[in-house]
């Protein structure tokens, strides 16, 4: 059955346009960093729950967070690649093939060399705001085996792997994010993840899906701006061995419009995509509401002049069977939505599940006739 669960207290916060505050340091820990100091060095020497203060400047360090610190930059704070890739979790996973994310929060894990190590320790209270990070070959951020984590007011662009990737952590909240020009998704939550926030955010051209969730429960993903990506907001049920596939979800007040980027796939046999807003595929208790989902209209690879393999238009809903391997949709809501303006569809569904409900959009084209409020 799925799995009931209060949002905490911060969480809740979020979603509701508050600011989310760390909690204050031990009187005396406070350290600040300057330009040619150290923000490692800084962060390696600070007590648990302090914090460390990031002056305006260019630091070219790849940053490792283990412990409940505060990271707190001032504006004009940037973090670019040094010279050579430190030895920490992130670049010893074997998926890395010796590349650097910006900034790596991660738990104690059973083996770092292992590809998706088990977390033996989660990291808690880890957060970082105000910081700028650029120009990394993994992305600018990565939580992996964390707790209790908050990201706000980061601005990640032009990272090789993408802004922002979480992966088997709770409770994290991003807030106010800008991820913008990233050769990969915008905000990646990609396995294992349970009562995210993802809010007040700006996730514009980013070569990938502007935010993914794949095997996650519990997020809210609310009062963001996606836009300029090859999809939007895609939520995937992955069929991982023991996942729990993606359920509680919501998606609210959100402008996802104009997802038109072309992506190749990946790999030969992976399909290329473009002109994708919201799609949903096997996911389970979710609600699509009070957003705005326009002008999603696939492009044509610019070498070949063939149009997208998955340009699947304004908001989708569909079986992961034939993807994955994964579930029906279960018990999704999709109503008081703006979806117009896209192609193939406004609204699509397959058909597949049982108790989703898809009614109450201002809308157009739609394989569900229930779907667009008649008369608007």
């Amino acid at each position: 059955m799925p799995r009931v669960r209060l949002l905490p207290a911060a969480l809740v916060a979020a979603s509701l346009g508050l600011v989310v505050i760390a909690p204050p340091a031990t009187a005396g820990t406070d350290l600040v960093v300057r330009p040619g100091e150290s923000i490692q060095a800084a962060l390696d020497a600070a007590p648990d729950g302090a914090v460390v203060t990031v002056r305006p400047g260019r630091y070219a360090e790849s940053l490792a967070i283990t412990r409940p610190v505060t990271l707190a930059a001032d504006p004009g704070a940037v973090l670019t690649p040094p010279a050579a890739a430190p030895v920490n979790a992130c670049t010893l996973d074997p998926d890395a093939h010796g590349a650097m994310p910006g900034v790596c929060v991660v738990g104690q894990l059973a083996d770092p060399t292992e590809e998706a190590s088990p977390v033996v320790v989660p990291v808690r209270d880890v957060h970082v705001s105000g910081l700028t990070v650029t120009g990394f070959s993994l992305s600018g951020v990565e939580v992996y085996g964390a707790e209790h984590a908050t990201l706000q007011s980061v601005t990640a662009r032009g990272n090789a792997g993408g802004a922002v990737f979480v992966g088997r952590s709770s409770d994290v909240v991003i807030d106010g994010l800008q991820a913008t020009g990233n050769a990969g998704n915008g905000v990646d939550l990609h396995e294992g993840n349970a009562g995210f926030v993802v809010s007040h955010s700006t996730v514009t051209g980013n070569r990938g899906e502007g935010i993914f969730v794949g095997d996650g429960t519990d997020g809210v993903i609310t009062h963001d701006v996606v836009s300029g990506n090859c999809a939007g907001v895609v939520a995937l049920d992955l069929a991982l061995p023991g996942g729990h596939g993606v359920s509680g979800l919501r998606i609210d007040h959100s402008d996802v419009s104009r997802n038109n980027l072309f992506c190749p796939g990946d790999d030969e046999g992976s399909p290329s995509m473009s002109g994708n807003g919201v799609v949903l595929v096997g996911v389970r208790d979710t609600t699509v509401a009070y957003n705005r989902v326009v002008g999603n209209v696939g492009a044509t690879d610019p070498a070949t002049g063939w149009p997208a393999n998955v340009a699947l238009g304004g908001i989708a809903l569909l079986d992961a069977s034939g993807f994955t391997g994964g579930s029906a949709p279960t018990g999704v809501v999709v109503e008081h939505n703006v979806v117009t303006g896209n192609q193939p569809f406004d609204v699509l569904y397959d058909g597949s599940g049982a108790g989703n409900t898809l009614e109450h959009n201002v809308c157009a084209v739609s394989t569900v006739p229930t779907a667009c409020e008649p008369g608007r």
